[in-house]
């Protein structure tokens, strides 16, 4: 994911689309979308222009899927290369949503040229990634969330595969794995396991509600905010954690999501504790100075082994 940052600019719309159809269709996706959008607007209107290609059914119709990347000065080649794997997609129910924090490297102009009306994008200044994504979940119409870094690539048949293991409620945390570097990252989670690492938010879908209960990303981490959501999400009995045996995406990585968080490691043991409780993280210790003692005994003993005569 991308450099995103404060910075001065102003807010956009866009989607696009044949412009002889459906007038009375568009008027009331307009509609839609301004009420979805209010909470961020803050009474600067909403722009929407372009040609729509969308019968009057699919424009009022709400899709399954929203997936939303923020960005900052990424250039259009990874948000290209990103959009492209999500309309590919052999799976018609979804939106693409670009949350740009007013980029000054030609993203915006470069985006108000797509013309699919499945692609949605603002321009606006924001408070840093997580207040993107913050931004991007008052926008989306779609029951549930995906979260994509420019240049990331969704998988061919990731969307098909994911709707069909779905649960009837929309408060859940539906999670697969990613392509890391090469590796398949990470399996199935736990409690314990969430405690020493995080799922990769790009292969989470967040039903719409779990934002209801459990609430936003904190804008108080910068890096990690969604390991600390993800660390809520597992510790609230009222939302379902499912995992599906399925490969999202493909993690670029390079990004800001690659480095610390300071703010977060003074507060892990206390999220930790208040949200998994006692016992989850006593377990946790005895397994990490477990995991320490059993690192240490190897290097010993690899260290005897290669210093024999």
């Amino acid at each position: 994911m991308c450099e995103n940052s404060a910075v001065t600019g102003s807010f956009l719309i866009s989607r696009s689309g044949p412009e002889q159809r459906s007038q009375a269709g568009l008027a009331k996706r307009a509609t839609s979308l301004r009420r979805h959008a209010a909470p961020m607007l803050k009474g600067r209107p909403t722009m929407l222009h372009g040609r729509m290609s969308m019968t009057q059914d699919e424009l009022t119709m709400d899709p399954l899927f929203s997936i939303i990347t923020p960005t900052f000065n990424c250039g259009p080649d990874a948000i290209d290369q990103t959009m492209r794997s999500v309309l590919s997609q052999d799976f018609d129910s979804l939106e693409f949503l670009i949350i740009d924090a007013d980029s000054n490297d030609g993203t915006r102009e470069w985006l108000s040229q797509v013309e699919d009306p499945r692609v949605m994008f603002s321009s606006e200044p924001d408070k840093g990634i997580y207040d993107g994504m913050n931004k991007g979940i008052d926008l989306a119409r779609g029951r549930f969330l995906l979260f994509l870094g420019a240049g990331d690539i969704l998988l061919p048949g990731a969307l098909r595969q994911v709707s069909q293991r779905l649960p009837k409620t929309n408060r859940a945390l539906v999670y697969g794995n990613v392509l890391w570097g090469g590796a398949t990252y990470d399996g199935k989670f736990s409690k314990l396991k969430i405690c020493e690492k995080n799922i990769c938010h790009q292969a989470i879908f967040y039903g719409r509600d779990v934002f209801k209960t459990v609430g936003r990303y904190s804008l108080k981490y910068r890096i990690l905010a969604d390991w600390a959501f993800n660390i809520e999400c597992f510790g609230n009995r009222l939302v379902t954690t499912r995992y599906v045996p399925i490969t999202v995406a493909i993690y670029e990585g390079g990004g800001a999501s690659d480095t610390n968080d300071a703010a977060f490691v003074a507060d892990r043991r206390a999220l930790l504790l208040t949200r998994l409780g006692r016992i989850t993280y006593a377990r946790y210790r005895l397994a990490s100075r477990v995991s320490r003692l059993v690192a240490r005994s190897r290097m010993t003993l690899s260290r005897l082994i290669h210093t024999q005569p």
